[in-house]
């Protein structure tokens, strides 16, 4: 299973900023990453967590340059038997929202 990707989109938002308003961290098997800056729209962002780098790839879907519902994000190079966790998080690192879910 190693290079496999978790994708999912953005459902709602209590305010559509920009994104240089949010960073991300990942988790794996309970493990963080270190918080990083979103990237620019379908770019992928590296992420080390442990020893295993992971990207990350946010893409805005609506083209308004603002992080909202439809949005959504990648994460690439999972690992099999993983339990991970994706925390989009305000710029000042506080959490916005999390996502969890493991690889078979």
């Amino acid at each position: 299973m190693n290079g496999s990707t978790a994708s999912f989109w953005i459902a709602d938002v209590s305010q559509a900023l920009d994104r240089s308003c949010y960073r991300f961290n990942l988790q794996a098997n309970g493990v963080f990453g270190s918080a990083q800056n979103l990237g620019a729209f379908g770019t992928a962002t590296a992420i080390v967590v442990g020893d295993v780098t992971y990207t990350v790839t946010y893409d805005d879907i609506g083209g308004d340059e603002t992080v909202n519902a439809g949005d959504w994000f990648a994460v690439r190079n999972l690992r099999a038997s993983t339990e991970y966790a994706f925390y989009l998080l305000w710029s000042d690192g506080s959490q916005v929202q999390v996502r969890s879910w493991g690889t078979p």
